[in-house]
C-alpha cells in the first residue's frame, strides 16, 4: 500500500520511523528499493528508507548502527 501511494504521488525517497520490523535488511519492491533497520527481537522502534530504483546508483553505502 505505501508503494503504491509513493508511485502515485511520485515521490522519489520516503524516510520511515516507527517501522517495528525486525533485523536489517533490503528489499525491491516494484520500483522502489527499501532499507531498514530495527530491534533484533522487538518489534519496536526502526526506521526505514525507501528510494526509487533510478537513484540507487547514487548509495555509496548503507550502514546500520
Amino acid at each position: 500500500m505505501l508503494v503504491n501511494e509513493a508511485k502515485r504521488m511520485k515521490l522519489d525517497v520516503i524516510c520511515l520511523q516507527e517501522t517495528r520490523i525486525l533485523g536489517q535488511d533490503s528489499i525491491e519492491i516494484n520500483g522502489y528499493d527499501i532499507y531498514w533497520s530495527g530491534h533484533a527481537q522487538k518489534h519496536q522502534a526502526g526506521v526505514a528508507i525507501m528510494v526509487k530504483e533510478y537513484l540507487v546508483k547514487y548509495i555509496v553505502e548503507v550502514q546500520c548502527l
